[in-house]
């Protein structure tokens, strides 16, 4: 219905003016305008689109200066733009759907504008699921099985440099939000996951279930990880990730972003990470602090408290040997101590007065985030781990 009025309204301009171009052509120009400018541009630039389109089909006056009669359009000083501000998500999702079911990824935009739909938010995302929840179910998931190799290829290879691996990864999540959206809806939770591990892909190795480049932004449905190993995954502020089922299951050279360890799931344990390789960002510090261990020397709040005495008021303080916080249990503050000299991230700073410590340089935006954000990055937590699971 509203792709009909829209057209019908170009359509009636062009009669109107008595242009030759047919009204596909002309809607061709408000995809690009959208895609290429996001709906507002310097009248210069607007020319180049049009004349990319239309240069030829003018009759009495500037190809410009006809199209800007255009209702649609407004002109403001040497600003052209939509006179209405939905009007760019619906031509940009126009734009987005004649890409994706031509396959037609070249374009240095297609990517990006994917990218911006990671966490299946939006004007454009909603008007892309509306399109996508009326298509062949079947049709829709091998559309989005294809696109997603595509943008996965770019975010795993070693020659992609790390803004456009993040964009990658970023637009395969958009991806699996529109799964999410449109085919997922009603599916079982078992034949929600299987599907999405298969848009995603599989490998089978000496019996091994692999799955490598899950990535994931934002709200999403709970996945149930069984029986599979998943390599290169990146899930950013999906919080429902702590809440799925896990068995058999194994991460590997993965990291996991802003979520937080509410309401955990009792599948969810420790042993499902392969540490030496895996970030765990924020959920590092729980998972830490109640392994399945109970021999463990320190908690992580202890740690957390040990290192506030040298975070004050927002900046770091030297600490002498009898300022510093002392642990419960005999002897382990002076191992502590001599483990952090030896990794560099105590120094002794010796003056005519005394010595005292200090954190280092190099390591004091992550005790920070430690000691701010409960972020224990993977250095500290190697450091950490003889103390947290001994």
């Amino acid at each position: 219905m509203q792709s009909t009025y829209w057209f019908a309204i170009i359509d009636r301009e062009r009669e109107r003016q008595a242009w030759k171009p047919s009204v596909s052509d002309l809607v061709d120009v408000m995809k690009d305008f959208s895609s290429t400018h996001y709906g507002a541009a310097k009248i210069d630039q607007f020319t180049d689109v049009v004349e990319t389109f239309l240069g030829a089909t003018a009759t009495n006056s500037s190809v410009t200066e006809i199209f800007c009669k255009n209702p649609l359009l407004q002109i403001s000083g040497d600003l052209v733009k939509y006179r209405y501000d939905f009007l760019q998500s619906y031509f940009l999702a126009l734009w987005l759907i004649e890409k994706l079911e031509r396959r037609s990824t070249g374009s240095p935009n297609f990517m990006k504008h994917f990218a911006r739909l990671a966490t299946g938010q939006g004007a454009v995302f909603e008007d892309l699921s509306r399109f996508y929840a009326a298509q062949p179910k079947k049709d829709v998931q091998d559309l989005l099985t294809s696109g997603y190799a595509m943008f996965k290829e770019t975010a795993l290879s070693s020659n992609t440099e790390p803004d456009v691996a993040e964009m990658a990864r970023s637009a395969c999540s958009s991806l699996l939000q529109l799964f999410a959206a449109t085919v997922g809806k009603g599916l079982s939770r078992n034949s929600f996951s299987s599907a999405i591990f298969s848009i995603v892909g599989e490998e089978v190795d000496e019996g091994r279930t692999l799955t490598k480049g899950l990535f994931i932004s934002g709200d999403f449905p709970m996945l149930q990880f069984v029986d599979r190993e998943f390599w290169n995954c990146h899930f950013v502020g999906y919080d429902s990730f702590i809440k799925c089922r896990f068995s058999n299951t194994k991460f590997y050279y993965s990291s996991f972003v802003a979520i937080h360890d509410d309401n955990r799931s009792p599948t969810m344990n420790p042993e499902i990470f392969d540490l030496a390789s895996c970030d765990l960002g924020e959920m590092a510090t729980s998972l830490a602090g109640n392994g399945s261990r109970g021999d463990s020397l320190l908690t992580m709040e202890e740690i957390k408290k040990f290192f506030r005495y040298f975070f004050v008021g927002g900046g770091f303080i030297l600490k002498a040997p009898g300022e510093i916080y002392k642990f419960a249990k005999p002897g382990v503050t002076e191992e502590f101590i001599a483990k952090l000299l030896s990794a560099g991230i105590l120094e002794e700073q010796n003056s005519r007065a005394q010595m005292r410590y200090e954190v280092a340089a190099s390591f004091r935006r992550p005790v920070q985030k430690l000691v701010n954000e409960n972020n224990l990055n993977k250095q500290l937590r190697e450091v950490f781990a003889e103390f947290l699971g001994r």
